[in-house]
């Protein structure tokens, strides 16, 4: 399966009439290739609905959050902490099995690497409330509730649902060991921050000669350039250095506002032209700037890849899934079908779309569904068990089935029940 895939099931998805139906009818594997179609057009809404349910179908699979080495935690726009992971609680003092609810300030406080308080509005989850993500690791101190405090890495992100912010995520990292041994080295990097200004870009200028008359920012460094190696130089003598712009230059010199990326010495840059007009109209140059997107086409880039190894790895389930002998069927807390593997299908009669949605009461003989519902309820209360039944089959048909139900648990609540059946032995 490769990219057409991916973009296939996400536009199937999501141009949908009802998408919570839609999301029912597909595969595991076709919700991860639409994560991967979603990500790659940048619907981080859609990317957000599929990513949980592809979470549900495989328990979350919370493991992997909680067993990352670095501390997460998230807030609202009230302050006010929502998630702690596993890591955080063992460095925060916080109890492992306790709903965290308390204000951030109740939690940690961010400090300078001085220790020094940092100002309100330069504090990592108030600029990520602003909607700003940390562009790189920020090292400092955290300081308890309890005072004591350690050196730390962070980094903050907006969490957002559509375009508005509706919380930050906190990620930081206990930097202690190594804080004493880079101590010198976080000094000089403290003295270079304070005389190198600048954001990562390029801001350019050109003639309508096609030669550069502007070339400013911090991120020449990146291709090892400065300003008097561009200014003067037209865009094919740039061209044959490896900056790959005669064509954008060409196209803005003819009057069109042009965007385009760059590839210059292992760096990736986004590039936006605008054509400066005189009065009457007449192009007389243009301006542009060029943003160092190199960490974003490398974390897409990372991205893909865990989207592909999520994809194999629920290929190989499903395969399990499938080829079991013993009828497999999940259901949810309302009753519903979620799914089913084949010998499930071939042992009623039905095709998987047939029973996705179906309530599984329904399938039971009426004098026994009472019965069946206290069954029901003794798994949905956490209690694995055999169990037997008595279903109807398509044709109408009935069949003895026996079989074991289990609770599904995610993140310690049960959130349906999992069934294994296969016809009962003749007598």
């Amino acid at each position: 399966m490769g990219d057409t895939r991916f973009e296939t099931t996400y536009a199937r998805v999501r141009d949908a009439v009802d998408q919570t139906r839609e999301l029912l009818m597909l595969s595991d594997i076709d919700v991860i290739a639409a994560i991967a179609g979603a990500s790659r057009e940048r619907d981080p809404y859609l990317a957000n609905v599929l990513a949980t349910e592809a979470m549900n179908r495989t328990h979350l699979k919370s493991a992997i959050i909680e067993a990352a080495g670095e501390g997460m935690l998230a807030v609202n726009r009230d302050l006010v902490v929502t998630f702690v992971n596993r890591a955080a609680r063992l460095k925060l003092g916080l109890p492992l099995h306790q709903e965290v609810h308390v204000p951030l300030d109740d939690v940690l406080v961010c400090g300078n690497a001085r220790g020094e308080q940092v100002r309100p509005h330069e504090h990592p989850v108030a600029t990520a409330l602003r909607g700003i993500q940390t562009p790189e690791a920020v090292e400092g101190c955290i300081r308890l509730h309890d005072g004591s405090s350690f050196h730390a890495s962070w980094m903050s992100a907006p969490i957002r649902v559509g375009d508005e912010v509706e919380g930050a995520v906190l990620v930081f990292r206990d930097i202690s060991g190594r804080h004493k041994a880079d101590e010198a080295l976080r000094d000089s990097e403290r003295l270079l921050r304070t005389v190198v200004t600048g954001a990562p870009i390029i801001l350019f200028g050109l003639g309508n000669d096609g030669r550069f008359t502007l070339a400013e920012g911090r991120a020449l460094e990146s291709v090892g350039g400065k300003p008097s190696d561009i200014v003067g130089l037209s865009a094919s003598e740039l061209d044959v250095m490896g900056f790959g712009i005669e064509d954008a230059a060409r196209r803005v010199l003819s009057g069109e506002t042009v965007e385009a990326m760059i590839d210059v010495a292992g760096y990736t840059f986004q590039t936006n032209w605008v054509p400066v007009r005189e009065e009457g109209g007449e192009v007389s140059g243009a301006v542009g700037v060029a943003t160092d997107i190199t960490g974003l086409r490398r974390a897409e880039e990372s991205a893909r890849k865990i989207a592909r190894s999520a994809y194999e790895n629920e290929q190989r389930f499903r395969s399990l899934f499938e080829q079991s002998m013993d009828g497999l069927i999940a259901v949810d807390l309302d009753g519903a079908i979620t799914d089913a593997n084949r010998a499930y299908c071939e042992m009623l009669g039905y095709t998987r779309e047939e029973l996705i949605g179906k309530r599984a009461l329904d399938l039971i003989v009426p004098e026994l569904r009472e019965a069946n519902v206290t069954e029901a309820r003794r798994s949905l209360a956490g209690q694995p068990h055999l169990q037997a039944a008595v279903v109807v089959r398509k044709d109408g048909s009935c069949i003895e089935v026996r079989g074991t139900a289990r609770p599904i648990i995610v993140d310690g609540k049960v959130v349906g029940t999992f069934g294994v059946a296969r016809p009962a032995a003749p007598p």
